[in-house]
Order: structure tokens, then sequence, then C-alpha cells
């Protein structure tokens, strides 16, 4: 066995036992096995006679140093497995003074657990014959020879950290399609290659090489499933150049990414696959990457420039717009180059006459200029240059891909489409000449509050790609803006991307180093990802910025509980503690000086506006709190004691405190936490993004309400961000501390916690204990509608949401509370309830679902000009939606209108509308009128 250095660590190979073994010579031959790795002979057994039942027992151990320093690295263990090869000492005969030997066969040893975290492993592989072996070749149903193998090391060769932020990358390389017909199969060997680098944490890139390509000729289709191999050349088993478990499975081509994915691309890939000559490799590489270096593979990525934004909503312009827009791209280029001419022939004679220019004049140079053109070929260029630009307007706008059927609908058609042409060749026309006396063009200009909207109407219907594009796209617009980057880490921890997170949290603090939201949400994603050095720093700057803040001291000492640091966890308690006790009695002190009541001004204004609750402008606290100076010297003593007073004699009447100033400090109750808590995990927990339907935007305390404790301070600002993992920490501390427990606020937030779970069982119980403390709280019953109506439950969903909107101060997000409810009643068929529903959603935060609404209730009580106004402006907002250009084909087979109707019943087809049920009816109504499909 082949002895290792100290400096490395060791890895080793023990082949234990061979089953179904089989020699060239007798039934019981005598075999070893030799180990090898990277090129690299590790080894070789005792020579093991086979038993008549063919197992031998080889206890054989070798070894290879790992030092990823130098010699042998992960990326070495990530793509190179080990060879076992068996052979037979063959019996010697008479005068042979050699001992003679023949290979039967070689297993593969893949060492792809040891990058998974595994310190040993056992398995079983399969001894590939040789050809010409007696062995019998791998297939069903015979008994397959193989080798029992061990694999150990004495600890992991990767650590905690490599493995929860390294990956594995795997490029499979499966063949080269359509290659030049000049590549010829015989004469000299060519030796095909391809190579790509990978970045890593040295100065130079780590290349990954394919080689070994094979030429083959075209005739048929490459078979699926097959095996994906080793990128390792000489392997003297063919059956032992297959990764095990490792297929090339194909599938639709519509599925695939990157380019000739798209039905017009159907049959050129149909040639090149099944027809024209291709290399074929079918290789799989593997190539480890420490966390340095999968940061280090986005920045390889070039930066991009901004795609200009156009108007319909926040996807990307239409194909039809597009394509006009390249029509009219043309037409300025073609005229311009037509100018040109004009001015190189006759600029002279133009600039001399001026406006004496008569009318035969110019008709002459028209001639001459149409005489130029010809002859010097310069028309037909033109010609050519316009005739894609053509081509797609007849696919995009008419969506016209087919045949016609007669003479006769080919005339039509291209009378129809010559009166566009020249209409928008006008419209180019009229935007170049002059250049800048260009007519206003109107445009439908999404702010940056109604992209908010927009996501966060996307999140709730769980379709978290929108909500990325709109939440991008404010980014786009305003890339200084650090609430737009806030925004959207708060959604990137709503989808549990946890990276993404920390990169938006830590741009927005490079926008603003004092922003103390931005100090405190890089702690937190600190915390969650286990960089506890990093969160302390951001954490206490916080505290240093704005010493008053009361959620920066609570967090504070969150991360020291985890550090198991008592001392320090209860001195930013304690301080914690005090802020609040400070902010109460400024509160009620203004309370005393004015209007008798404490003036709290929430951040981020009214609850129904506070999409963006960041307070860029002033950085200030949760709460900020207006105060006045007393009116004299002896003000302040008289005003404490009627405080305190009043304080007393509020907490004997009622249940629960409104402010609590005690002095006790809420540490106390933090060994007793310790024990119901557990660290927070540093992986994801299964709830992944598929459980966030039942999302609901975490600010769901509409009223008024004056901070209890400093833990439910934090519960607040974290519920905001989504810091869910975070949360329910923060939660036993208020349940523990002497001034929080159970409160109407505490119940909602577990309650909304479960629904994100889907626990809806758990989700109504604390509901009801949230009723039972403040029945006439209209938070409550929004939430309990937003519960039914998850589960199916409808009717109880609307007995709740009419509750909620019939209440003087509305609940958090009364905009979803407006859709749903609408929604139910479209169900019911309330029409007019739903319109009345529809239309204060609109006054208040319009977007496209509020539209649709609005024009489908306007729609079923006939008010059509209602209802195509409604739809115009949802379709404005988004012309993606497949059931506002549904319900604007019904209103125009309704009034009669067939070419709107075609139109929009196309991009019902286009979009691959999903209501069978709608789909249904617009089938009907279409035979009803007897137009409005084009199949007909």
């Amino acid at each position: 066995m082949e002895q290792v250095s100290s400096t490395g660590k060791p890895v080793q190979i023990t082949v234990t036992d061979g089953y179904d073994l089989k020699g060239f010579k007798g039934d019981t031959p005598v075999t070893f096995v030799r180990a090898e790795f990277n090129q690299v002979v590790l080894g070789d057994s005792a020579k093991i006679t086979v038993s008549p039942e063919g197992t031998a027992k080889y206890n054989f151990t070798s070894s290879f140093e790992f030092n990823p320093e130098g010699g042998i690295t992960l990326d070495d263990l990530a793509h190179k497995p080990v060879f076992l090869t068996v052979t037979e000492v063959l019996p010697k005969e008479k005068k042979q003074r050699d001992e003679k030997t023949s290979i039967l066969g070689q297993a593969v040893v893949d060492l792809l657990p040891l990058l998974e975290g595994e310190s040993s492993f056992e398995t079983v592989v399969p001894l590939h014959p040789v050809p010409g072996s007696p062995l019998e070749p791998l297939r069903s149903g015979v008994k397959q020879c193989s080798l029992e193998v061990k694999v150990f090391v004495s600890e992991p060769l990767l650590t905690p950290a490599q493995i929860s932020g390294g990956s594995l990358l795997k490029v499979t390389l499966e063949a080269a399609y359509s290659v030049p017909e000049s590549f010829i199969p015989i004469g000299p060997l060519q030796n095909y290659m391809v190579g790509l680098q990978v970045p890593s944490v040295g100065e130079k890139d780590y290349p990954i090489l394919f080689k070994n390509g094979t030429l083959k000729l075209g005739g048929e289709r490459e078979p699926v499933p097959r095996p994906k191999k080793w990128p390792i050349a000489n392997i003297l088993a063919p059956g032992a150049n297959n990764i095990p478990d490792a297929f090339i499975v194909g599938g639709p081509y519509e599925e695939e990414e990157g380019e000739l994915n798209h039905p017009e691309d159907r049959e050129f890939r149909n040639q090149a696959e099944c027809i024209k000559k291709r290399i074929i490799w079918d290789l799989e590489s593997r190539c480890y990457l420490d966390p340095p270096a999968v940061v280090r593979v986005k920045e390889m990525i070039p930066p991009r420039p901004p795609l200009t934004r156009r108007t319909g909503g926040a996807q990307k312009a239409s194909a039809k717009a597009k394509a006009v827009s390249d029509y009219h791209m043309q037409i300025k280029n073609i005229s311009r180059a037509i100018l040109e001419e004009y001015h190189r022939m006759f600029g002279k004679q133009v600039a001399k006459l001026g406006s004496d220019m008569d009318s035969e004049t110019l008709e002459e140079h028209k001639c001459q200029l149409s005489y130029e053109l010809n002859c010097s070929g310069k028309y037909f260029a033109f010609k050519e240059q316009l005739k894609h630009a053509v081509v797609k307007i007849v696919r995009e706008k008419y969506l016209k891909t087919t045949s016609f059927e007669s003479q006769e609908e080919l005339q039509t058609f291209i009378s129809e489409l010559y009166v566009f042409l020249v209409d928008q060749m006008h419209v180019a026309l009229n935007q170049t000449i002059p250049d800048d006396v260009q007519g206003a063009v109107s445009t439908i200009y999404t702010t940056s509050e109604q992209l908010r909207l927009f996501a966060f109407e996307a999140e709730v219907n769980e379709n978290f790609e929108m909500a990325a594009v709109y939440y991008e796209e404010r980014l786009v617009r305003e890339p200084q803006n650090l609430e737009h980057w806030l925004d959207y880490g708060a959604f990137c921890l709503l989808t549990e991307d946890n990276i993404k997170a920390q990169e938006c949290f830590r741009k927005a603090l490079s926008l603003n180093q004092n922003h103390i939201h931005s100090l405190l949400l890089c702690g937190v994603l600190a915390v969650l990802m286990e960089n506890y050095e990093q969160a302390e720093i951001f954490f206490e700057d916080a505290t240093c910025l704005e010493p008053t803040n009361v959620v920066a001291w609570t967090l504070l000492g969150l991360y020291y509980e985890i550090q198991n640091n008592d001392i320090r966890m209860e001195m930013a308690f304690h301080e914690a503690f005090k802020q609040l006790q400070a902010q109460a009695l400024q509160a009620r002190v203004t309370k005393q000086k004015s209007t008798g009541t404490v003036e709290y001004v929430e951040e981020g204004g009214k609850v129904e506006s506070s999409l963006g609750p960041w307070g860029v402008a002033n950085g200030s606290s949760t709460t900020a709190i207006k105060v006045e100076a007393p009116a004299g010297p002896g003000a302040p003593l008289s005003v404490l004691d009627e405080f305190l007073e009043e304080s007393s004699k509020l907490q004997s009447d009622s249940r629960e405190p409104l402010l609590s100033i005690q002095s006790q400090d809420p540490t106390i109750s933090q060994k007793l936490s310790n024990i119901l808590l557990k660290e927070i995990p540093a992986k994801k927990e299964t709830s992944k993004c598929q459980d966030s339907s039942t999302f609901l935007h975490p600010t769901t305390y509409g009223i008024s309400q004056t901070p209890t404790t400093i833990f439910m301070e934090t519960i607040r600002f974290l519920m905001k961000v989504n810091a869910v993992q975070y949360v329910h920490r923060v939660l036993a501390h208020e349940l523990l501390c002497p001034q929080g427990g159970p409160s109407c606020e505490y119940y909602l937030v577990l309650a909304q916690t479960h629904l994100l779970k889907k626990d809806f069982a758990k989700a109504e119980e604390y509901l009801q204990q949230a009723a039972q403390m403040d029945y006439l709280n209209p938070n409550v019953w929004g939430v309990k509608g937003h519960l039914y109506f998850l589960s199916g439950n409808h009717a109880e969903a609307k007995a709740c949401y009419e509750r909620t909107i019939s209440f003087v101060v509305d609940a958090a997000e009364m905009h979803f509370i407006f859709l749903r409810l609408g929604h139910i009643y479209l169900e019911e068929k309330e029409y007019e309830k739903a319109k009345k529903t529809y239309l204060q959603a609109c006054k208040r935060s319009p977007s496209c679902l509020t539209w649709l609404g609005l024009g489908i209730a306007c729609y079923r009580l006939e008010e059509l000009t209602e209802a195509e106004d409604a739809l115009s402006e949802a379709n404005a907002l988004n012309n993606y939606n497949a059931e506002v250009w549904a319900y604007l084909a019904l209103v125009c087979l309704k009034a009669g209108r067939q070419l709107e109707a075609e139109q929009a019943y196309k991009y019902t087809m286009k979009l691959k509308l999903k209501d069978e049920a709608l789909l249904a009816e617009i089938h009907m109504v279409q035979e009803t009128v007897g137009f409005g499909n084009p199949s007909f």
C-alpha cells in the first residue's frame, strides 16, 4: 500500500469482496485488484483465489493524499473517479519463466459523496468486462460481477462554510450539430475538443476541456436516454466510461433555455439532429466552486444596458408594437438615404432656386431620382431592407403565418395590409421630417408606487416571476433609490433567496451608509447566513448611529442571545427598554400639552399607502413622535406625576395596558426563552416559495396602536421585511416579557405566520384568540376573511370582508380585501355589489386587476361602454393578461365590431387563456353573432 505524508488528509479506498467472478482458466482463477486515481497506481492487492461460488476476499486498502494547497484538490475529486482493475494470474505453462496475466474487468468508484460532506461511504460497483473477457456484460436478468468498496477519511474534507456556501458545477457537452461538410471521418485522425473557463480562487481561471469528440455522419437521431461519460481517456472497459446514474434524457425543445427553441426553428433542428453531420461527446465534467468563486460567477457576467420599457404594463413591449416600431425605423433609415441621394444630385440647384422652384422642375427631379435609384440597384436594396419588417407585421399584427385558401382572400388581405403600411409610413415620416417637430407620443406611465402595488399583487397570487419583473423595473428606472433596493430585498426574503436579499440590502447601504434600516437588515441577513462577526458590526453601528432606536438595541440583544452572551444581551435589552420608556413619556407629554391624545405618526404615512415603509427621508425609528416643549419649568414634573397616576388607573381597569413604563427589565425572561427556542437554522426550511400563496402584507396593523414592548416593536419591523425566521424568536420574548404577554396583535402575528405555512387550523385558532381580546379590530376580521378565502370557504370570507369594510377605521391592506370581496360577488352573480366594490378599489389603488374586475362587473350588467373603458385601462396597465383580452373580445362581439373582436380573440388564444368556462362562453357568443373567430 502506498504511504502518504502527514501534511494532507489521506483518503482510504478498501476493496473488501468480489462477487460472481470468472476467469479465462478454470472455475477458481487467481486474481488481484489494482487501484488507480489521477493516472497514478495506488497499489495492488494480494493474489486471491476465487471460490467456486465466484467470490473473493480481497480486504485490500490503498490510499492517496488530499491536499487542497497542491497535489490532489477538490476539483480532482469532483470529476475523477477511482479505477479498480481486476486481473487474472494465468497458470504457468512448461518452460515458462515469467508469470502471465490477463485483465478481466474494470470498476469505477465515484468520490462525489466526499464533496457532499460525507466522511465515509460504502458501495457495490459493477465490474465492467474488457473486450474478450469471460465476465458477463451488464444486462437485465443476469447476475453482474461486482466489487464491494468502502471509502473513508478521518474527517470531512469540506468545512461547514464550504458545504453551505460552495457549489458543484456540472457541465454536460452532448454534441455539436450541423458541422461543416468539410469535416470528414476518413483520412488523418482528428481530435475535436471544446473548452470553457470557470472562475477560481486564484488569479487564473480554471479551464474545463472536453476532448476526443467523435465525428458521425447523419441519418438518424441520437438515442435517448443515453449515459453520460467520464471526461477521462484510456479507460480499459467500455462500460466503465459511463458515469453511474447519469443520463442524457432529452425532452421537448420548447422547454430548453437559450436559442433555437421556437416553433420556426423546428425544421432546422430536425435537419441538424437527424440528417447533418455531428460531433458527439456526451461528456459530463464537474468542478467544485468554493464560496468566493460562487460570487465571482455572477461578476463574470458582463453588464447589460437596461432595456427600454414600453407602455402597456411592466412586461416587455408586445410583439405587435415591436414589429410596427421596426417598420418605422426602416422607413426613417430609407427616407434619410433617399434625401442624401437627392441632395447629392440636386442640392446645389435647390439652394440656388430656393422657393422659386416650380412643379415641373420638381417632377423632373423625381423622375431622375427614380431612374438613378433603379439603375444603381439602391431601389432593390431598399425593398429588401423593408421586406423583413413587413413580414414581422404580417406575423405579429395580423397573426398570419399560414397560406391563403383563395386568391380573393389574398387580395383582400393585401389591400388591408397596404392601407396600414401607407398610414404607418406617414406616421414615421411625420416623426422624421423635420426632426425637431415631432408629435407628442401618448404614453401611459406607471409610477413607482404603482409598480410596487403590481409587484405586491403578483406576490399574493404566487406569480413570483412577474413580481420580480416589477421590482427590477423599479430598479432600472431609479437605481439610486435605496427604497427600491430594500423592497426587492424584502421580496427575496419572501422567496427565501437570502443571497440576493443580502446583495440588495448591502446595495441600499452603499447608497446611504447612515440609513438605519439598511444597517439593521444587513445585520439580520448576516445572522441568517451565520456571518456573526459581520452581524455584530452592523447592529453596533446602528446603535451608534441612532442611540434612541428601540429596534436596533433589541436586535443587538437578540444577536447576543444567539451568541450566549447573557451580560451584553441584558444590557442591550435594558437600553432598548429605556428608550421605549423615554418615547412613551414624550408621547404622554404631547398628549397633555395638545389634544389630550397620544399622537403617533407611523412611518410611510397611512397604512394604505405604506408600500414603501422605509422612512428614507428621516431615517427614524419605527415610531416618529411629535413633541412640543411644556409651558413652564414646573410642567414636566407635574405632567409626569399625572401620567404615572393615570397609567396605574388604566392598568387596573383594563385587561391589556395601553402603555407600560414599569421598572422591570424584560431580560428576566431570557433564560426561559432560551429553553423554548432553538437556534436559527443555517439552511432553508422546507416551506419554500410555493407556500407563499397565502402571503399577505405583513403590516396588518391599520389601527394606531401604542407600542407595548420592545419586542413587539421589533416584530413589526421584521414582519415588514418578511424576516419570518426571526419573528418566532422575538414572539417568545414577547410572550414572556412582563410588559408583554398575549395581546390581539400578538395573536395576529402568530396567525399570519401560520397562514404562510398554510396551517389554516392553527391560524384560525389564533385568530379566535385575537377576536376575544379585541372584537372590534378590523384587522382581525380582515385576516379571518383571508383565511377563509384561501381555505375555500367563500361564504365565511364574504361575511368577514363585509364586516371589515363596515368599520369606520380601515384595516391594513384594504386593496386585497376589496379585490377578493369583489371576486366573491362575481362568483355569486351579485354584479351591482361587485361593481361598487371594484370601483372603491380603483379609486384607492388602481391596477390591472381592479380595472379588470370592474370591467367584468359592468359587462355582466350589460353596461358595455363602461366595461370597455375599464377593460381598456386594464389592458393599458398590463397587455399580457389573457382574461382582459377575453372580455374585450366579448364586449366587441356584443357591440358588433368584427375586426376588433377577432383581434382580441387572437390575443386571447395567443396568451393561452386558462379559464375554460370563459373560453366556452366566447365560442358560444361567436356562434350566436356569426363572427369573431378567424377559423370560421
